[in-house]
């Protein structure tokens, strides 16, 4: 008797993991890889581990992607309301030092990476396997990584990546979506954190009019955080123009001027600064407008290739998850349990 028909998603962002979790919830055996060492994507947490001036060393964590998100689509809403009352979100209402509370967002709790860690639990996550090429066999789509072969007789495959790196992969099989995602502009983004010795204003929240910084977050504000002892931890996330001059700079030096402009708001010194640390996502968001392709998510039913993210339904992290359920549907309507063995199309 043949094993049951597999489905990869190649991706454990929140668009792979509620994609993920929809088939399997409809009995579908599906598999998730992703090159991180935890899944989240870009609602992602950082573990930060330093030496203080005392000479102890501590850790803390900051949620270095995503700062915070919004529903506006009735089917996101009623998922983060049952997300709520799981415990996997809370609502924040951050002061801001000009408009003082701003209005209500959402965060995931007790950590950014918490609902996709939810939507994960009970399936099959491998990490960290980075998915180098898809071949087409005899018994349907193989996954080769860097170490070699991750995968093979699997019937489907979706790819919840970055439009750029979608491409890259599906180059030999689809060379028409791979054109169109290759040329798909997304903005870059650095991230920067630091711990602060000095307490913090009366604010949770800036979105300066200027300079480079396009958002700084007090990590204490949000619900369910912990911070050090007399330590303060701020995120901030750089403006796309800001980003894109700086991005392909060894970290050192975008952290560096980030420190200074963190500074600058907070009137802070150089002392007040316990460790900082900056991060680069090259893919951090689609160029908005986004575009306005034909349906949330692309599932090719010869293939049996399919694609989620917010690229295809909208900005942010409620455009992830509608692409990722949607891309499911897609694929449960169609079935996902035939052989793929369509190797190529214009």
């Amino acid at each position: 008797m043949s094993a049951a028909p597999v489905v990869a998603v190649v991706g454990a962002g929140l668009a792979g993991l509620s994609c993920a979790r929809r088939l399997a919830e409809a009995g579908v055996s599906v598999r998730v890889f992703d090159k991180s060492r935890g899944v989240g994507g870009r609602m992602a947490t950082r573990r930060l581990a330093w030496t203080g001036v005392d000479g102890l060393a501590r850790e803390a964590a900051a949620d270095h992607g995503v700062p915070a998100f919004e529903a506006a689509h009735p089917d996101f809403a009623q998922a983060l309301r049952h997300a709520a009352v799981a415990g996997w979100v809370r609502p924040w209402a951050p002061r801001e030092p000009v408009v003082g509370a701003a209005a209500p967002q959402w965060v995931g709790a007790p950590a950014m990476k918490s609902w996709c860690a939810a939507l994960a639990e009970g399936l099959e996550v491998a990490l960290p396997h980075t998915v180098t090429a898809l071949q087409t066999t005899d018994d349907g789509w193989a996954l080769q990584g860097a170490d070699g072969l991750l995968a093979q007789g699997l019937s489907a495959v979706v790819l919840a990546l970055p439009p750029a790196q979608a491409a890259a992969l599906l180059r030999p099989h689809r060379p028409g979506w791979a054109a169109e995602l290759a040329a798909w502009p997304m903005q870059a983004c650095w991230a920067w954190m630091g711990v602060s010795l000095v307490p913090a204003p009366d604010w949770d929240q800036a979105r300066p009019a200027q300079g480079p910084l396009a958002r700084l977050v007090r990590q204490a504000s949000l619900p369910g955080r912990s911070v050090p002892p007399g330590r303060e931890i701020w995120v901030a996330q750089a403006t796309p123009a800001w980003s894109a001059q700086h991005l392909e700079q060894p970290a050192d030096a975008p952290e560096a001027l980030l420190r200074e402009a963190v500074s600058a708001q907070l009137g802070l010194g150089p002392e007040a600064w316990e460790a900082c640390w900056a991060h680069r996502w090259r893919y951090a968001r689609p160029v908005p407008p986004p575009l306005a392709p034909a349906s949330r998510g692309r599932w090719d039913p010869r293939t049996r290739l399919g694609l989620c993210g917010d690229y295809l339904a909208g900005d942010g992290v409620e455009g992830a998850w509608l692409s990722g359920r949607a891309l499911a549907d897609m694929m449960l309507e169609t079935g996902v349990t035939a052989p793929a063995l369509i190797a190529g199309e214009a």
